[in-house]
């Protein structure tokens, strides 16, 4: 549970000592645990999505929060002020709302120049789609237009994160008439971008008391996110379930299932064994 994170108790801890400046601390420490307890219903969401994937829920959330905290080390994270705390935790659980679209934005999205343009791009699936299609074949098709659409949400899925926080989902990140949803939403966005985009990103501030590190946040957010390695997002029981001929996907559960690997704000340790050059080769990748 967020509660029990470090880095929520940092926060928790810090409104009790009157660090919260011109707002009220209950409205702070309530409005990014019930707005953190949103996105994590909605993060449960995905695999209607991403049916193939690793877990990307709310466990997930959780423990890329755990890993902030370690990745930074106590006596850093102590430096970081209420805004930015909150904003970690935000981004935590918001950065992947984007793969949890409905079927109305799954429709606008098939339906987009920019996913024509996708397509385009990668014609020779595209084609054997439709010639799926042409031939009767509708589990093939199905399967490999599902595809397409899963890689392409994937490749989207932090731009409609920031979108939807701005949009959707900004109500629940106004905090005593003050609104956290620009900077949740350009962390969110960071999640996806090249280091180039994170290196532009500007102090933001808020509340006059407050000025918000947004590159070093989305520093802490990206390389919390990449190393949740851990085998719980790729349980046994649902491995057996998904489409084993999706070579991306596989690779991706494998890595996670084979992967053991210990943070601090000083290591980076990774051990795992492989059979699969590729599988071996992905983690390297990570």
């Amino acid at each position: 549970m967020l509660e029990d994170t470090p880095l929520y108790k940092l926060l928790e801890q810090k409104c009790n000592a009157g660090e919260t400046g011109p707002i009220k601390a209950s409205k702070l420490l309530n409005g990014v645990r019930d707005a953190a307890e949103e996105f994590g219903k909605i993060l449960n969401r995905t695999c209607i999505n991403f049916e193939d994937y690793t877990l990307h829920d709310e466990e997930h959330a959780v423990r890329v929060v755990h890993a902030m905290f370690r990745l930074m080390g106590a006596k850093q994270a102590a430096k970081l002020n209420v805004i930015e705390i909150s904003l970690l935790i935000l981004s935590a659980f918001g950065h992947d709302v984007g793969m949890a679209i409905g079927r109305e934005q799954r429709e606008e999205l098939r339906a987009s120049d920019e996913y024509k343009e996708y397509l385009l791009k990668h014609e020779r699936l595209w084609e054997e789609a439709q010639e799926a299609e042409a031939n009767g074949e509708e589990a093939r098709h199905k399967h490999l237009d599902s595809q397409l659409f899963q890689n392409y949400l994937r490749s989207q899925h932090h731009l409609l994160s920031a979108k939807l926080m701005q949009g959707e989902y900004a109500k629940l990140l106004i905090v005593d008439e003050r609104s956290l949803a620009k900077g949740t939403a350009l962390l969110c966005k960071s999640h996806g971008e090249s280091i180039a985009e994170v290196a532009k990103l500007k102090d933001l501030p808020f509340a006059s008391d407050f000025l918000c590190n947004l590159q070093y946040l989305a520093c802490v957010l990206r390389l919390a996110d990449y190393l949740d390695l851990d085998a719980v997002r790729a349980p046994s029981s649902v491995f057996a379930l998904i489409d084993h001929e999706n070579e991306r996907s596989v690779r991706e559960w494998r890595v996670h299932q084979a992967t053991n690997f210990y943070l601090d704000e000083r290591t980076i340790k990774f051990q795992a064994d492989f059979d699969d050059f590729y599988q071996e080769k992905a983690l390297r990748d990570t």
